[in-house]
Formats: structure tokens, sequence, C-alpha cells
């Protein structure tokens, strides 16, 4: 569905890869965006107060790769939804290269981000 983007079940392709993805996206962004003002604010309010530039940095790193990983994805499905020609090598690279980057970095991040 992404190298001919309107066979039968495109709409649920789409929905798919646009509407789940974006909306997971937007959740995730915000999940972390409410934790991180959640504990900024506990941290104020307590004398524990200190790391925060390295706590804002872990939250920071691990939101981008996800978003860096996942939107090339989003935007091949709608430069071909809007019937742009997309070389076929382009979605070899993201399955293999990009996809996987996501889950490389994660327990990397999780693991030397944390004392």
């Amino acid at each position: 569905h992404v190298t001919e983007p309107y066979l039968a079940g495109w709409q649920y392709s789409a929905f798919i890869f646009l509407g789940i993805n974006t909306l997971s996206m937007a959740v995730i962004l915000g999940a972390y965006a409410g934790l991180f003002f959640n504990i900024m604010v506990t941290r104020t309010s307590t004398p524990l107060s200190g790391g925060e530039s390295r706590f804002a940095l872990r939250f920071f790193f691990i939101v981008i790769t996800n978003c860096v990983c996942w939107l090339p994805i989003a935007c091949v499905k709608a430069a071909a939804l809007a019937n742009i020609e997309v070389h076929s090598g382009v979605y070899a690279w993201l399955v293999v290269l990009v996809l996987p980057i996501n889950s490389a970095i994660n327990p990397i991040l999780y693991t030397f981000s944390t004392s």
C-alpha cells in the first residue's frame, strides 16, 4: 500500500500509517510533556531539587528518537497518497535501517541515562 497507494483497502492503510501513528506520536509527546511538567513541579516544591538538565536531556532524547524513527514512515505514506513517486530503494532503507534504530537506541538511552 505504499508503492501503489490506492489499491483495495487503501483507506485502512492510510488510517493506520497516518491516523494512528500521528495520534500515537501526539499522545507520546503529550504524556512526556505532562510527566516532565509534573516532575518539575514536584522537584521545585521539595528540597531534593537538582539534576533537572540531565533529566530533561534524557526525556528529550527518548522522545526525539521515537519521532525521528516514525516521521519518515508517515512522510512516505503521505507522499504516496499525494501521487509523488518515491523510489523503491527508499522503502528498503526505511524498513532495514530507520525502523530498527528506535528499538536499538532505547536500551542505550535508558541504560546510560540512569545512575
